[in-house]
């Protein structure tokens, strides 16, 4: 994944001169909550240029994060209640209705969701957005950091993230590698284990490993012929293409078939 493009919203930002400034045309912004004015803004500095930006996008993700979520407008709904609720109000107390306004406004249609976290912690922020990628429908994400406590106090900001091909590739072969490690495991009979007991890296021959002997060798043959169309002639050629899970997938993408 890479970023692409940043964009940020700093404290003071008069909110509705950056709307008629940025966008103009989607009066619905005014009913909108502190967050999601916030990350509606973002969005729109992100992607605002973009000539196919409504065109509906199956690829692109929405995942915001903050620290206080909604709290600003349930402050708000609250003060209502003593009297008579707001319907109006009562829309934006959830902390994911961001994600939702910037889904409509766009058309995405890829993952679209909200954390609250304690503070802007990027390793977790940045692992969640990993698991968005990792369905390899995704193709890109807005992702953002709203500080929305109240109207006096907010800032935020966010980044348009990418994948590339490294990314494809290093899903595609996790992938392999847990499909492999399936398929040993019915094709030797080994009862009861699960691929997650399998390191990938794991040597597959010898006491530290899964102990495979010589006709071991010949069922893994077998089965690199019957599921991937690769045949080995050579048992002791198979010795080396069978050291470990990872080494049998990375000769299984160079040379398979089918």
């Amino acid at each position: 994944m890479k970023i692409t493009r940043f964009a940020y919203i700093p404290s003071g930002t008069d909110l509705s001169a950056l709307y008629r400034e940025r966008v103009g045309d989607y009066p619905k912004f005014f009913k909108m909550d502190l967050s999601s004015k916030l990350g509606f803004l973002l969005t729109e500095m992100l992607v605002g240029g973009d000539p196919d930006r409504f065109e509906p996008r199956d690829d692109r993700a929405v995942l915001m994060f903050s620290r206080w979520g909604c709290l600003s407008n349930d402050r708000r709904y609250e003060e209502t209640v003593r009297e008579f609720p707001s319907p109006a109000l009562f829309v934006y107390t959830l902390p994911n209705v961001v994600t939702g306004e910037i889904a409509i406004r766009n058309k995405y249609r890829g993952e679209t969701s909200a954390y609250v976290l304690d503070g802007p912690d990027f390793r977790e922020m940045a692992a969640l957005v990993g698991q968005a990628f990792s369905d390899r429908a995704t193709r890109s994400a807005v992702c953002g950091w709203l500080d929305a406590h109240d109207e006096a106090d907010f800032a935020g900001y966010a980044v348009l993230v990418e994948s590339d091909e490294n990314d494809d590739k290093l899903v595609i072969m996790k992938e392999l590698i847990e499909e492999i490690k399936t398929k040993v495991i019915a094709a030797l009979n080994l009862e009861g284990m699960q691929p997650e007991d399998i390191a990938d890296d794991a040597p597959l021959f010898g006491d530290e490993g899964l102990g495979l002997d010589s006709i071991d060798v010949l069922e893994l043959i077998v089965l690199l012929e019957k599921e991937y169309g690769i045949r080995l002639a050579n048992p002791a050629e198979g010795k080396k293409v069978f050291g470990s899970v990872a080494m049998i997938a990375g000769y299984v993408a160079e040379n398979r078939k089918k």
